[in-house]
């Protein structure tokens, strides 16, 4: 019972400072904490939550016609890269996201927050959300970010 009043005393001290704690329990994010700097992970957790509101096509094929995703895992992918064409519902603005299946696994997005800051943009975070990934440990680092 003790732990349980703890608790309820936190949330009502957190609540009086006028603040509030998201949780995100999610391994992709807990390891990005871990492996960039603050402003970087704090400017890449925003861009994950504006990712959940975007259409994926993945273009299984070059020449292929775009097909929506349901469930694909990133061992799936065929070939050496895969591309996914992202519609934002909202805006309905389109960009790709190309993913290399290389020994370097790079990502890239044609958003103008990729190619400006070089971070994870919310395009390629729907992506990873699509393709289950849980590490980014296969695709290559942003080095200028790295703790």
């Amino acid at each position: 019972m003790l732990e349980v009043e703890r608790r309820v005393v936190e949330r009502s001290f957190i609540d009086q400072k006028h603040q509030r704690r998201e949780v995100i329990n999610h391994p992709l994010l807990k390891e990005l904490n871990r492996s960039y700097t603050r402003y970087a992970y704090e400017q890449m957790l925003f861009q994950y939550r504006e990712s959940h509101k975007l259409l994926i096509k993945y273009l299984p094929k070059t020449g292929a016609k775009p097909e929506k995703m349901v469930m694909l895992k990133l061992d799936d992918l065929e070939g050496d890269t895969a591309l996914f064409h992202i519609k934002d519902l909202e805006t309905r603005e389109r960009h790709q996201v190309i993913i290399s299946m290389n020994d370097e696994g790079d990502v890239t997005c044609n958003c103008e927050f990729f190619r400006g800051i070089n971070l994870y943009c919310e395009h390629i975070f729907a992506v990873f959300n699509r393709l289950q990934v849980k590490t980014h440990r296969k695709f290559k680092k942003l080095n200028r970010w790295t703790k």
